[in-house]
């Protein structure tokens, strides 16, 4: 499910709930990275020099780049002895979990000191600015053990690379979406817009994981005067991976109804559906489009990589529905990955049903 940003008028914030990953639920990585975590970070980047190239070559690279849970865990691992032991880290983390937390753009970018987020205008970049990273990586001809800890990890495909403060503290709080108020306005905006042009009916948001997009959306449809308000469901209401502060769905920071993806659908009938950070490798989409009610469903998060969803069909068009890429809410969002050489890639996308196969009437 969707991160939250913040909190709600009462509880602190913290992101959507999500399975266990890998190294979370295997007791020998859980042990490895116990084991890994007791060093400083000098003898770690020894340790690891090591451990990842057992032949000083750096074709060992490739020995890792399958064990997605050992990756997770060594990126947030790095993230936190790098970054994550310092008082001014604690304190911008604070901040964060403040009960009313929707904080701008711009404050979230000078709050963490973000180089090179997204630029206001909105491209994504993220597809090719880390290749002269890679570029430089593979030209190297040094024994990988001589590397910095950083290029060692970035060659296992650990994602660290311009990578700090901000990265880490979506883990500690269990965000993949940070949200900003301009998304969220815009977003109210939208969606009363469509609800108004196509007469109304439930909105519903799947996956909500906390409830938070759907609690500061509602604020922001209160505040704008509209009658449409979000349905947040998720039947799963445990933390997300990794993360160590703020409230889980269970313990009720946001109204979130414990029903999975079919269930919600049946129950409510929607016109129109949301869904942030849909899981890897997983489509709800069909689900989506097989509901007579159902005009419109909203996609955010990493699109047509296979990061969120399936690579094939999750954010494909399909006869019947036409795709609206929504540039001027992709430009306000923030998200998890998003790095000195990787960022602006979380989007938000509309499909709607055509008129001429629309069984809403």
């Amino acid at each position: 499910g969707a991160a939250g940003a913040g909190g709600a008028a009462k509880p602190p914030a913290r992101g959507g709930a999500a399975e266990a990953t890998e190294h979370e639920a295997d007791p020998e990585l859980v042990g490895m990275l116990t084991a890994l975590g007791a060093l400083g970070l000098r003898e770690l980047d020894v340790v690891l020099g090591e451990m990842l190239f057992p032949n000083g070559q750096a074709e060992d690279a490739k020995l890792w780049r399958a064990n997605l849970g050992l990756i997770e865990g060594l990126r947030s691992l790095y993230l936190r002895k790098r970054f994550g032991e310092t008082p001014e880290y604690q304190a911008k983390v604070a901040t964060t979990l403040a009960p009313d937390y929707l904080p701008t753009r711009e404050e979230v970018i000078a709050l963490f000191g973000l180089k090179h987020p997204a630029p206001a205008d909105w491209r994504r970049a993220g597809q090719t600015d880390h290749l002269k990273r890679q570029e430089e990586l593979d030209a190297l001809t040094t024994s990988p053990r001589t590397w910095p800890i950083e290029d060692k990890l970035e060659a296992v495909g650990c994602g660290v690379w311009g990578r700090g403060e901000f990265n880490l503290c979506c883990e500690d709080t269990g965000r993949y979406e940070f949200l900003t108020k301009e998304f969220i306005d815009r977003l109210a905006a939208y969606v009363h817009e469509r609800m108004q042009a196509e007469g109304g009916g439930k909105i519903v948001e799947v996956g909500a994981g906390s409830g938070a997009l759907s609690y500061f959306l509602n604020q922001s449809l209160e505040a704008m005067g509209s009658p449409h308000r979000c349905i947040a469901s998720d039947a799963d209401f445990r933390p997300a991976p990794r993360q160590r502060l703020g409230v889980s769905a269970k313990d009720g920071a946001y109204p979130v109804e414990p029903l999975d993806v079919q269930a919600a659908l049946a129950k409510h009938e929607p016109a129109m559906v949301l869904c942030a950070w849909m899981p890897m490798d997983m489509d709800w989409s069909a689900d989506f489009r097989a509901t007579p009610t159902l005009k419109e469903y909203i996609l955010v998060g990493e699109a047509d990589f296979g990061a969120c969803g399936n690579l094939d069909t999750t954010w494909a068009t399909f006869p019947g529905w036409t795709r609206t890429d929504l540039h001027d809410l992709s430009r306000y969002q923030l998200q998890r990955y998003d790095s000195e050489f990787y960022a602006g890639n979380s989007v938000t996308v509309s499909f709607r049903r055509d008129a001429a196969l629309d069984l809403f009437d």
